[in-house]
């Protein structure tokens, strides 16, 4: 570690708002609440930002520090099928990632580079500098979180105080004001932490993310969102300023970092993914299973937790009397781990025991708008499809299926494109994907729940209000990028290409991004041409499967499940 000093080297300053959309963010900019993001917006280079398919954080974030399709990479969500003869799946790590990370290439080059809660970073992992990991997947009051192990101590901090060791999402039911406290002490929190690292590192690539945009999205899209069923006038009047300050204390993060980041960087402002409405679940499996394509198993006899969930499901409220009896039981510490283990999310294990693999061609088996899984044999553990034209006759058929179904209250066919893994995977990982991917623009979330009555193709949403959406932003601002331009579309693989570039850096040739020539000056351009380098493999070291106990998994499926990407 070494005082910053005055350098002419460049800097790359990346700023992730997780979730963040132009939806919400324009109207506040033309209010003048944001007015850092609004100053960099009129001084740069800004506009949509693709996500990958499925746009979420896990494969989204990963392509971010990679600039590869997730087909090379290997992570496809925040959970991984395992296939090692039983239907199941587990939380994802850093070290399912398959190919090199930015903080890699540039460390390689010998520059010093910093992350902070960038998503998909637990475990860390050995930089030339700093990594603090993100708190999604990270266990809840787990291990190491940073590397080097002491680097909150060399700043002066106690790692306790840092407090980013688990997403209380268990607060919001009920109470929204606590969910909007803790957004802004959290925000707060990485702020001032992070500005300890600028100042202690002589860094040349930082990346720090806040995760609060995304999560208040998620629980309290119905508050921003005036044509939202749950849109309550009352609701709104009482929550709409607080929730409003999420955003702006995320503007003030933004003026602080690129103030100390200085005039000589860049700065740029990245989301993962947009966000809109979500009004109610589609249930894949009961689509697939009218189709033909999927058979039910008879009523499982399942452990008695499930069948007193079974019954809450039926008849009382969906998901919210069951939450809060679980977040009421969480706060007794004596009874926590019994009730977690048994009333916990367990969505493999549900999903599976309410199957007839014997008779079912395909199913939706992950997270949730993840995708849809062909039973293979050979790589399934009760696999009827044959390898060839078997394979290639049930995802048509399914794709049709899928792509027929019309919403309940128009009756149009419900804007979710099914597409192959191929239309947008490519690589080696490309074979552990999902076999059919969506692209989803409706207000309905694809979701592998099986109900209770398995006639119905849809469920309403009662606790999250709001999913994501394919179009983020992008912002770039500083010196060689052009001011005031609109830039057209970019996808998310773009961005590392792009740093790597700025910092002087060949761009690998296995990299899917490009450099956003657009947002460059051309002059800048024409005296510091694109460099392509030879591609790079990264092999995996460790074990993922490794990574978390059981009792970890457990937890973070809960995490998962409050969030709605379990559900």
């Amino acid at each position: 570690m070494s005082a910053t000093t005055a350098t002419a080297h460049p800097r790359f300053l990346a700023i992730g708002l997780d979730g963040a959309t132009w939806t919400i963010l324009r109207p506040l900019m033309e209010q003048g609440l944001l007015p850092h993001l609004q100053r960099l917006v009129s001084e740069g280079a800004s506009g949509e930002l693709l996500s990958t398919v499925p746009a979420h954080s896990g494969p989204a974030w990963t392509t971010f520090m990679t600039g590869v399709n997730p087909g090379k990479h290997g992570v496809f969500g925040f959970t991984t099928r395992l296939f090692n003869g039983k239907v199941g799946s587990r939380p994802t790590s850093s070290r399912d990632i398959q190919a090199p990370t930015i903080f890699q290439l540039l460390g390689e080059a010998g520059q010093v580079v910093g992350s902070v809660n960038l998503p998909m970073t637990y475990p860390p992992f050995p930089v030339n500098g700093f990594l603090i990991s993100d708190d999604m997947l990270r266990p809840p009051r787990g291990g190491e979180f940073t590397y080097p192990t002491d680097v909150l101590a060399r700043i002066g901090l106690d790692p306790a105080s840092y407090n980013e060791g688990g997403v209380r999402t268990e607060r919001h039911d009920g109470r929204d004001e606590a969910l909007i406290e803790d957004s802004l002490r959290r925000i707060e929190i990485r702020v001032q932490v992070t500005l300890r690292l600028m100042a202690s590192y002589d860094w040349r690539y930082l990346v720090v993310v806040f995760t609060e945009t995304d999560r208040v999205q998620h629980l309290l899209w119905h508050v921003l969102d005036p044509a939202h069923p749950r849109y309550e006038e009352a609701l709104v009047q009482r929550l709409r300023p607080r929730l409003l300050e999420v955003y702006r204390a995320a503007d003030r993060a933004i003026g602080a970092l690129a103030a100390q980041a200085g005039p000589s960087s860049v700065v740029t402002v990245v989301s993962d993914h947009g966000f809109g409405p979500q009004k109610a679940h589609l249930l894949v499996n009961h689509v697939l299973a009218q189709s033909g394509l999927l058979a039910f198993a008879p009523t499982p006899v399942l452990p008695w937790p499930y069948r007193v969930r079974g019954f809450l499901h039926r008849h009382v409220a969906p998901y919210r009397w069951l939450k809060r009896g679980r977040q009421m039981v969480n706060h007794n510490r004596q009874q926590r781990k019994p009730v977690k283990r048994y009333i916990g999310f367990n969505a493999t294990q549900e999903v599976a025991s309410r199957i007839d693999w014997s008779r079912s061609y395909i199913y939706s088996f992950t997270e949730a708008s993840a995708g849809v899984h062909v039973n293979l044999k050979g790589r399934e553990p009760h696999g009827v499809v044959e390898q060839g034209d078997h394979y290639d006759q049930v995802r048509r058929q399914a794709i049709a299926a899928l792509s027929q179904v019309r919403d309940p209250q128009t009756g149009e066919v419900v804007p979710i494109s099914w597409h192959p893994k191929e239309a947008f995977y490519h690589g080696p990982c490309t074979e552990h994907a999902p076999d059919i991917l969506c692209v989803n623009e409706s207000d309905y979330k694809p979701n592998s729940q099986i109900a209770e009555n398995r006639q119905e193709l849809y469920l309403p949403t009662v606790y999250t209000t709001g999913w994501h959406r394919a179009e983020g932003i992008v912002v770039l601002a500083g010196p060689g990028i052009r001011r005031g331009v609109v830039l057209a579309p970019s996808s998310i693989a773009d961005l590392a290409p792009t740093t790597l570039h700025y910092l002087g850096c060949p761009v690998p040739a296995h990299m899917d991004g490009r450099v956003l020539e657009a947002a460059l000056e051309p002059s800048w351009l024409a005296t510091h041409p694109i460099q392509r380098g030879q591609a790079v493999i990264k092999a995996q070291t460790a074990a993922a499967a490794e990574v978390y106990s059981p009792e970890e998994m457990a937890k973070i499926e809960q995490r998962l499940g409050d969030l709605g990407y379990l559900e």
